[in-house]
């Protein structure tokens, strides 16, 4: 979602699955007014199963990007955010496709070439559509998911690479994920639970900035866990994620520290995951949990792309009319992680006991780090230090410098020479 961006946010309501309204709000935080709708709600054909937030601008036609729509009667509806923001009601809908035989479960827009969109559903299709003209959009020829017509392995959930713009990955019903070629229409690999463990995927996501590594939830109760994955060893996964009590319902990387991953479970509980680099461990490590008044559990999630720390978590309530609600909290939200479940040796799930995790947000994010710092030491030696976009570390590197010459050349101005010279030595005197 690029709603922060505008500011704007948006919101699905289903009361008791008969009627379906979106909304967009915005978020005035400086203001003190926090979630304002913005324009009136919208109706649509069906329930929801995903809605997205795509950029595509269609020369100037759509300023506020383009909404879509997964619906539950196989439907896909495309919406202007803009119109809808101006209060022009139904005449915000752009158009609606006949996707699918059955609901659409998985639906996301391409970041890289944002006018395509991938669709996925209960019918085992894959399918891509160039929604160059958002009035037409034009399909490709469907992929199924079991190289039989029709289909039978119902997709749950897809999602576009980051950073390859024709490799996308689709989760499954029976627990196996499929990375394919777009470019091709071929199918690269498929990663599955050796142990079988992974019955039912709910969510798959790409690392930010890994383009080699993705991450996948289970919803079965008997195996609430996440594993995150690289294609280059491929056998098995790389790190495993143990503490929901029931299925995993969503999970969301944060692109401003890609070491954060936020995850929520049909047990109520939304966790906050330290995964970076840092730790090397086979297990992820819990760092905060949030699960106060969101009904019955959150069932989707996700971070701002333009505020640090800022994430929206969304549930259906747990009302008389299951009226939903979307909730925008930052990381002060979080508290310490309550359990940490013990799985036996066949990888289900058994008692839970206390969990040995560090108090919330032991490590800084990375938004929160000195982009760069100088000290003067004895001996006229200068120590600069300049933190790397990558969280792998940061350079060090230390001068000797006479203090006389160094005073004078501050009072000349210091920010007109590039860090660079410095570090070659081209200021010594």
């Amino acid at each position: 979602m690029r709603s922060l961006c505008r500011p704007l946010w948006l919101s699905v309501h289903d009361r008791c699955w008969v009627q379906a309204l979106l909304q967009v709000f915005s978020l005035e935080f400086g203001r003190g007014k926090g979630l304002v709708r913005a324009g009136q709600p919208v109706s649509a054909s069906d329930s929801f199963y995903r809605l997205v937030w795509g950029t595509f601008n269609a020369k100037g036609a759509f300023p506020d990007g383009i909404l879509a729509g997964a619906l539950a009667d196989g439907s896909i509806a495309l919406w202007d955010p803009s119109k809808i923001v101006q209060g022009q009601g139904n005449a915000s809908l752009i158009a609606q496709l006949q996707a699918h035989k059955g609901p659409v479960k998985a639906l996301e827009f391409n970041r890289l070439s944002p006018n395509l969109l991938a669709s996925g559903g209960v019918d085992g299709e894959l399918k891509i559509w160039a929604i160059t003209d958002p009035k037409a959009p034009t399909p490709y020829p469907a992929v199924a998911e079991a190289g039989a017509p029709g289909g039978s392995l119902g997709i749950t959930h897809l999602t576009w690479n980051p950073k390859v713009a024709h490799i996308l990955a689709t989760g499954t019903e029976t627990g196996v994920v499929k990375v394919w070629d777009m470019k091709k229409r071929s199918l690269v690999m498929e990663l599955a639970d050796k142990q079988g463990r992974m019955k039912r995927f709910s969510v798959v996501a790409w690392h930010p900035v890994f383009a080699t590594q993705l991450v996948v939830g289970c919803a079965d109760d008997l195996s609430p866990l996440l594993q995150i994955w690289d294609l280059r060893k491929y056998t098995m996964p790389i790190r495993e994620l143990l503490g929901h009590e029931k299925g995993v319902v969503t999970a969301s990387w944060c692109t401003q520290d890609p070491g954060m991953l936020l995850s929520s479970g049909k047990d109520g509980r939304t966790i906050l995951w330290d995964v970076s680099p840092q730790q090397d461990l086979p297990l992820g490590q819990p760092i905060g949990e949030f699960s106060a008044g969101l009904g019955e559990y959150v069932h989707d999630l996700a971070w701002s792309p333009s505020n640090p720390g800022v994430f929206a978590a969304a549930s259906l309530g747990g009302g008389e009319n299951h009226s939903g609600a979307v909730w925008i909290q930052t990381l002060a939200a979080f508290t310490e992680p309550r359990l940490h479940p013990q799985y036996s040796e066949d990888g289900f799930s058994g008692s839970s006991t206390a969990a040995s995790a560090a108090p919330p947000l032991a490590r800084a994010p990375v938004w929160l780090k000195r982009p760069a710092a100088a000290t003067f030491g004895f001996g006229g030696r200068l120590v600069w230090v300049t933190n790397t976009k990558r969280q792998d570390g940061s350079v060090m590197a230390t001068l000797s410098l006479k203090q006389d010459c160094c005073i004078g050349y501050l009072e000349q101005g210091y920010d007109q020479h590039s860090p660079g010279a410095v570090l070659q030595g081209s200021l010594y005197c």
